[in-house]
């Protein structure tokens, strides 16, 4: 498919054939390589976006360490420079988290102008007493578009009609339920798409109160939702509930239970196996829906199974218990896995122990997922056994 041309669209048809062109502008650096590209054919369209026309435009430009914290400093994005030598600082987001430290240290590096450039979606990462300004990156592009270099205006329209059409996919699941221009989690289908969105759930759960955060399976890099309510205030004892996307990306699944994070010894493998027993029936997808669909009961439409969402028990677990799983640094544990020996949960290692149940992706939208997990983390917390 060639470069579309000014005033072109982006047809359904043609979407796939730009499968490689996706997969390139899902990397940020990618992305701020192209704005220096752009700008170094033609910067004259920087002045209707900043005001200036820059003199120097520069990638990777060392920021400053905060309060004499040790670790790498990190690199602002692009720095763009007026002709008085004034800076302009420019951080591009696609959906990330843009941290306190990494803020702190861009506003630490320049007494200049510090813009975000992101998806629509994205202007939410600051606010209108921040020092930072937000440019959509679609109208980043769109300034070159009528570019008076040809190939600029080409690769510009292009790109920009791609990032219009993410910004399209990802508000629409993140409106609520009940908007006319709310579209179900089914309707995205692209693994970085469903990336971004995972990680506006993580950080509106953060919101609640919960830790949270959102990741990528190893090796299918498919979204990952997961948030953690701290046991009596322990962050490494916790109840977690996450919801994983699909190979399909048309559904996902739930999962919640016990999750502990201590050092692996026999102690704290009996103790994390102790309370999972103890809450045996509770940890299951048919108690979750009994409560939700008392309490709230569209968010029990969301959850598949009406069974107890765990698997039947194989092996010889309390044997695992007693001495762990056969590692590098337990070579007298037992060999094999949870795939050889399962506690009668779903999980990872020896502190996890969960239920699942599929998830109705044509019926939700993001909200509705972080809806579901509070409702998860709070089922769990009160249900705590005493002690």
């Amino acid at each position: 498919m060639p470069f579309l041309t000014e005033g072109a669209s982006l047809p359904a048809s043609d979407q796939t054939q730009l499968r490689g062109l996706y997969r390139i502008l899902a990397r940020e650096t990618n992305v701020s390589d192209l704005l220096q590209y752009l700008s170094d054919e033609d910067p004259q369209p920087w002045n209707d976006l900043i005001g200036f026309v820059p003199t120097t435009i520069s990638r990777e430009f060392k920021l400053a360490r905060v309060d004499q914290r040790r670790g790498i400093k990190g690199t602002a994005d692009l720095v763009l420079q007026d002709p008085e030598d004034r800076e302009l600082l420019i951080e591009l987001k696609l959906g990330h988290s843009f941290s306190q430290d990494q803020r702190e240290r861009y506003e630490a590096s320049t007494d200049g102008r510090l813009l975000l450039a992101g998806l629509a979606a994205d202007e939410a990462l600051v606010q209108a007493e921040d020092r930072w300004e937000f440019l959509p990156l679609a109208a980043i592009l769109d300034a070159w578009r009528t570019s008076d270099s040809p190939a600029a205006a080409s690769l510009a329209t292009t790109v920009s009609a791609v990032i219009k059409l993410w910004d399209a996919d990802v508000s629409a699941v993140l409106v609520p339920s009940g908007s006319p221009r709310r579209r179900a989690l089914d309707s995205i289908r692209h693994k970085f798409l469903a990336r971004v969105v995972s990680r506006h759930i993580a950080d509106e759960v953060a919101q609640r109160g919960w830790e949270s955060g959102a990741g990528v399976t190893s090796g299918g890099g498919l979204a990952i939702v997961q948030a953690w309510a701290h046991i009596r205030g322990d962050e490494h004892r916790c109840f977690i509930a996450e919801v994983r996307w699909w190979e399909d990306m048309g559904g996902g699944e739930l999962r919640l239970g016990v999750d502990y994070h201590l050092p692996e010894t026999r102690e704290s493998r009996a103790e994390t196996w102790e309370l999972a027993t103890d809450m045996e029936a509770d940890i299951r997808i048919d108690a979750l829906r009994a409560a939700l669909l008392a309490h709230h009961p569209a968010l029990a439409q969301l959850v598949v199974s009406t069974g107890s969402g765990r698997p039947v028990t194989r092996g010889d677990w309390l044997t695992v218990v007693e001495l762990g799983f056969r590692a590098k640094d337990n070579p007298d544990g037992v060999k094999g896995n949870r795939r050889n020996h399962n506690p009668g949960f779903v999980g990872d290692g020896t502190q996890r122990y969960e239920a699942v149940s599929p998830l109705d992706f044509t019926k939700a939208s993001a909200p509705d997922l972080v809806e579901l997990i509070d409702a998860c983390l709070k089922y769990l917390c009160n249900r705590l056994p005493p002690g």
